[in-house]
């Protein structure tokens, strides 16, 4: 499944059909009763931050989405039942939030959960008309995502489809508000959403499993924090990571051109950095040295911040998944946390000797994957009497094998695409995915003339560090200071 800026999407032209609540639904969403479900931490931060960029009058479109295409010709009433089954099935998909002034006059605003009776919940194709060219196609659903996927409004979801003619397929979208996703939930939801307009075309049942609620986790992970002190091990141990790193959250190694603490428009690019005999090559490597694929990228990423920024001591925040409990493997939700990954390089020449510090560093922190980074956050701030989370989602690494997603083995015929829109950011994050064909690179950066340059130049590198590791078996680190006297003796 490719990550592709939805700016960069090229989906063909033809006839447009949304589908949308019915009023009757509406109406009902919007008397939609108070839950005392708790929000996860994640989207307790997003929605403060929606609401405070409302406030300010900001446009702020924080939507993902996926997209595919089928063959034939479209069955519109099926694909409407099949994505008000999909809704259904999913009942975080079913809240919408709304944030009031707190009694405390010092405290932040109360975020309340409205959770909208699934009888209630009818979609209705509506027909949006002939669209003739790409742009034409691309603008329109952009312009669904952003308007219409708010999580302080019900549905902060948009789905249609377009037809391209008779005979020549169409195309399926569907874009959510973050708060209710994450990568993962996007490309389960492409083989969810083909199963079930499959079966409802056939007229028969879909062999699906079901699914978790998101809605659940997000108390479950609350109840769990309550246990969280200043004593406890998870805490401790993130105390000593940011104490070894000044006290602060990951950053980027280069100048991306805005000043601390600033934010401005992001972009994204990327950049194949495997082909898939190279990528291969590198996993063979890896587990000859006693390590995966995803510890050999961490050594690599290392090794580049070495050689580009003098930077020995690396540092990052690696997404991880949170579907430990079998009851989520299927859910959709934004079920991610981050753990430190911190290890230093010093004196270290090579790739081969970088993976065991690697791998030491992973394997310390995997008791800290069903610790809320933001819970910890939370008490470490009480006990340095300062604010180090800044964001609801730090900048972070990610790394994804897409070849062991259910349903990948359709996504390139399928022409799936997990989309991205616009955003803001003061640093980078990264998503790197192994694919059949090839492992790439996905980086959302702030779109300075500084972070172009600086971003191209870091991307560049990394990919000859893992290409020189597939083509030779390792990698000599070139130090600044190494390259300097050499320059000087020459």
């Amino acid at each position: 499944m490719e990550m592709t800026p939805i700016d960069l999407w090229a989906p063909k032209a033809g006839t447009l059909t949304e589908f949308r609540p019915t009023e009757q639904s509406l109406t009902a969403a919007s008397r939609a009763p108070l839950s005392d479900q708790p929000l996860s931490f994640l989207q307790e931060g997003h929605i403060r931050t929606a609401d405070h960029k409302r406030a300010q009058g900001v446009d702020w479109s924080p939507w993902i989405g996926f997209t595919f295409t089928l063959p034939g010709d479209l069955d519109r009433e099926a694909l409407r039942r099949a994505v008000q089954a999909f809704v259904l099935r999913h009942s975080t998909l079913h809240s919408w939030f709304e944030v009031r002034p707190s009694e405390d006059p010092g405290g932040s605003g109360v975020i309340d959960r409205h959770v909208v009776d699934e009888s209630t919940i009818e979609l209705a194709p509506h027909s949006v008309g002939s669209l003739n060219t790409t742009d034409a196609v691309r603008e329109h659903v952009s312009r669904s995502f952003a308007g219409d996927t708010s999580p302080l409004q019900w549905p902060s979801f948009t789905s249609g489809a377009v037809e391209h003619g008779t005979g020549a397929g169409f195309t399926i979208y569907y874009g959510v508000d973050h708060s209710h996703t994450d990568g993962l939930s996007l490309m389960l939801g492409v083989e969810e959403l083909r199963a079930l307009y499959i079966a409802e075309s056939a007229g028969i049942d879909a062999q699906l499993p079901s699914p978790g609620s998101y809605v659940e986790y997000s108390g479950e992970e609350r109840a769990a924090a309550k246990n969280l002190d200043l004593a406890a091990e998870p805490v401790q141990q993130w105390i000593s990571i940011l104490a070894a790193n000044a006290g602060q959250l990951p950053t980027f190694p280069l100048d991306l051109g805005v000043a601390q603490g600033e934010q401005t428009r992001s972009t994204r690019t990327h950049i194949d950095v495997l082909d898939s005999d190279e990528s291969a090559a590198f996993a063979a490597l890896c587990k000859s040295n006693g390590v995966g694929f995803s510890t050999g990228i961490f050594a690599a990423l290392a090794l580049t911040e070495i050689e580009v920024a003098d930077r020995a001591n690396y540092f990052a925040l690696n997404a991880v998944g949170t579907r430990s409990d079998p009851r989520y493997l299927f859910s959709q939700g934004w079920f991610i946390n981050l753990v430190p990954v911190s290890f230093t390089l010093s004196g270290v020449t090579t790739f081969t000797d970088a993976l065991p510090h690697a791998h030491a560093a992973r394997a310390a922190v995997k008791g800290l994957a069903d610790v809320s980074i933001h819970s910890v956050i939370a008490q470490v701030s009480k006990l340095t009497g300062s604010d180090i989370g800044g964001t609801s989602v730090p900048p972070m690494v990610s790394y994804i094998d897409m070849r062991l997603i259910p349903g990948a083995e359709h996504h390139d015929e399928l022409e799936a695409r997990a989309l991205g829109g616009p955003g803001t950011t003061g640093d980078l994050s990264m998503w790197i995915n192994r694919k059949e064909d090839r492992t790439y690179v996905m980086v959302s950066f702030p779109d300075t003339e500084q972070a172009h340059t600086s971003v191209d130049r870091y991307l560049r590198h990394l990919r000859n560090v893992l290409r020189t590791v597939a083509d030779t078996g390792d990698y000599r680190v070139v130090r600044q200071a190494d390259a300097r006297q050499e320059v000087e003796t020459a």
